[in-house]
């Protein structure tokens, strides 16, 4: 089986565009580890939306690096997190990790030049 994950984030300024593509799991989520490092050690990110829209599949496993990633933004002075475009069962998931806010539908989304 091939697992096809992708992640991809996008800056305007202060606001920050993370798309997620695929599945997102245990076997998948190291591949945040580069944008993860980007959203620690980049400028400031004052708000930053996450894109579940191209997201197939989201495990417990797979929420444990969206969750740092709302963190670091939170710590290094950022006010928030926003996931859009996410599933009835994605949005479950996430629903238990309060640092991540649910988005209404399926937002317009800024057009951000590469981070």
């Amino acid at each position: 089986m091939v697992l096809t994950f992708s992640a991809q984030l996008e800056r305007t300024g202060a606001v920050a565009v993370l798309r997620l593509a695929g599945d997102l799991d245990l076997a998948t989520r190291e591949q945040l580890g580069d944008v993860l490092r980007v959203v620690r050690r980049g400028s400031l990110i004052d708000c930053l939306i996450m894109d579940f829209r191209g997201l197939t599949f989201l495990d417990a496993a797979g929420v444990a690096p969206l969750v740092q990633m709302a963190s670091a933004v939170l710590q290094s002075g950022g006010d928030r997190t926003v996931a859009v475009g996410a599933t009835p069962e994605q949005a479950l998931i996430l629903s238990m990790t309060p640092i991540i806010e649910l988005g209404q539908g399926s937002a317009t989304l800024p057009s951000a030049g590469a981070a």
